[in-house]
């Protein structure tokens, strides 16, 4: 799970290591000076602002656009990197610090429940270290690459570095969120044996406390095991047992379908044959418009895939409780159980089930697909053939790829 304000500091991030100044140590003093105004006005409006509807959201902008002017227009990465060098992880740090020291002020002002520490602290996981903490393993990485290697010797290193991350990245969503085990056993096995069914051995349920904030779901440790699904206690809190094996058995469904496997493979790809092309009309790909463009690529190949495999898990979801029932065929009680859950994260997070979501499409998309599949036969989903093709496709390019 990505959110928004994390993706945000990554994009501008990367985008910026494009940008060049030429007098960057002028520049760099009006950055710090901007960035020590950023919190300063925070706390000085935050009084009036938070009252207004989507006063969180407008300061949360404003300290979002201030950083992003002290990287595009005063020159911040460059300054830091003159000052600290480049070989090291500390430049990195010191570039995001401005921008998630203001957010956690704002965060601290802006707590809706009375512990402050354990609010911010909460933010901070979700809304920042789930991503980079990642991507400061990956650019550590680098930087040490950099000093004692070169060439395909680097380029190695950097993909074996990935894939260790990738393969413990559940151990490490685990401690970032600090999940914990779930006090209701007789609900834990229930959620269990929906992974069982589903072919996942040993399946691993917890709960992320989120001060009963957000309702979500994901799978982690797809790769491989343990496979493991974490449901936060708002979730649990809101939606009925029935509703959330529903919701298991979407998640489950990822660990059955290796879909973050075919997810990775689908954007390797993406990158791979845009290289390829790139060549054939000769342009250089060491030129950032065209490293932003073969970006732009792999996101259009993540948001089309992920859709795909959103929809089978959905369809996972309602065959997985319709063959406990004893149905050979999708039922009307199974796409039930799945749309009310569906429907009740909407309401709970006051979105419309009309909104569009990029990965995942509409809530009220979501749930008219569902009911194209009541009495439809459990072997003959349409979607699995779509997916089944997808992969063959997807392996398909790679091979090619390898002989090409």
């Amino acid at each position: 799970m990505i959110r928004p304000i994390s993706l945000f500091l990554l994009t501008c991030f990367f985008l910026a290591e494009y940008k060049s100044f030429e007098n960057v140590q002028a520049y760099g003093i009006w950055a710090i000076v901007l960035l020590c105004i950023a919190p300063v006005i925070t706390v000085l409006i935050a009084p009036r602002v938070l009252q207004i509807k989507y006063g969180i959201e407008l300061l949360t902008f404003l300290v979002l656009i201030l950083w992003c002017i002290a990287m595009f227009l005063f020159a911040w990465m460059p300054y830091v990197r003159t000052v600290v060098g480049e070989n090291t992880i500390a430049d990195e740090v010191i570039i995001v610090l401005p921008v998630v020291l203001s957010l956690s002020l704002l965060w601290w002002l802006s707590s809706p429940i009375k512990n402050r520490f354990a609010w911010v602290s909460h933010r901070l996981r979700v809304d920042v270290l789930l991503l980079f903490v990642p991507m400061f393993v990956l650019w550590g990485t680098r930087d040490v690459v950099r000093n004692y290697a070169s060439g395909e010797v680097a380029q190695d290193a950097m993909f074996i570095a990935l894939i260790v991350l990738i393969v413990f990245s559940p151990v490490m969503i685990r401690y970032i969120l600090s999940v914990r085990q779930m006090e209701d056993k007789a609900l834990e096995r229930a959620l269990q044996e929906v992974g069982l069914r589903s072919g996942v051995k040993n399946p691993s349920v917890f709960v992320w406390n989120t001060h009963n904030r957000l309702m979500n779901a994901f799978a982690i440790g797809i790769i491989l095991r343990p496979k493991t699904i974490i449901l936060t206690d708002a979730l649990i809190t809101n939606l009925t047992q029935k509703e959330l094996l529903a919701v298991a058995g979407h998640e489950f469904a990822h660990h059955k379908y290796s879909h973050l496997v075919f997810l990775f493979l689908a954007m390797f790809c993406a990158l791979n044959w845009s290289d390829y092309l790139l060549q054939a009309l000769n342009v250089n790909l060491v030129s950032g418009y065209v490293q932003i463009a073969q970006l732009i690529c792999i996101i259009v190949t993540y948001i089309l895939v992920s859709r795909l495999f959103e929809s089978q898990a959905d369809a996972y979801a309602v065959v997985d409780i319709s063959k406990a029932s004893g149905s050979e065929k999708v039922t009307s009680e199974a796409v039930q159980y799945m749309s009310s859950s569906l429907s009740a994260l909407a309401f709970a997070g006051n979105i419309s089930v009309e909104r569009n979501d990029l990965l995942h499409r509409s809530i009220q998309e979501r749930q008219q697909h569902l009911d194209t599949l009541i009495d439809c036969p459990i072997g003959q989903l349409p979607i699995n053939r779509k997916v089944k093709w997808l992969k063959i496709g997807v392996v398909f390019f790679l091979v090619l790829g390898i002989v090409v």
